[in-house]
């Protein structure tokens, strides 16, 4: 369960990354990672892409690096959420929404295990007490 747990952390962080620096090529050079056919126009202004891959490119490399995978999994999958919800205005296509499930919920599944890890190594607790 533990291998289970890191494994797809680290996998979730390379993806959240690849993730970011599609981003950025979208953004900066205009390549689309779908077909040509349904390459879109960028809804996000300058500032707030910045943001956005930003904390994806950290959020990968701190799962990546085995810490903070909790956290780290839950931005990237609001990230994924986000873009996917609220930055387009065309309707998506297949491929699309098919990148959308994949990304959040392999971030679900990420949290999800690393979560029974840290519970199992006493780290979580719950009933109003902080997480250590």
């Amino acid at each position: 369960m533990r291998s289970a747990g890191y494994v797809s952390a680290i996998l979730t962080g390379y993806a959240a990354i690849s993730f970011g620096l599609v981003k950025i090529l979208w953004r900066q050079f205009g390549a689309h990672f779908y077909w040509s056919d349904h390459s879109h126009e960028v809804q996000a202004s300058f500032g707030l892409d910045i943001v956005l891959i930003l904390g994806l490119i950290v959020a990968g490399l701190s799962m990546i690096s085995l810490r903070y995978i909790v956290p780290a999994s839950l931005t990237v999958a609001t990230i994924c959420l986000y873009e996917y919800l609220y930055l387009h205005d065309e309707v998506h296509s297949l491929p699309q929404v098919m990148l959308a499930t994949g990304l959040i919920s392999g971030q679900l599944i990420t949290f999800y295990l690393n979560v029974l890890i840290a519970i199992e190594d006493g780290r979580l607790r719950w009933r109003g007490r902080l997480i250590d």
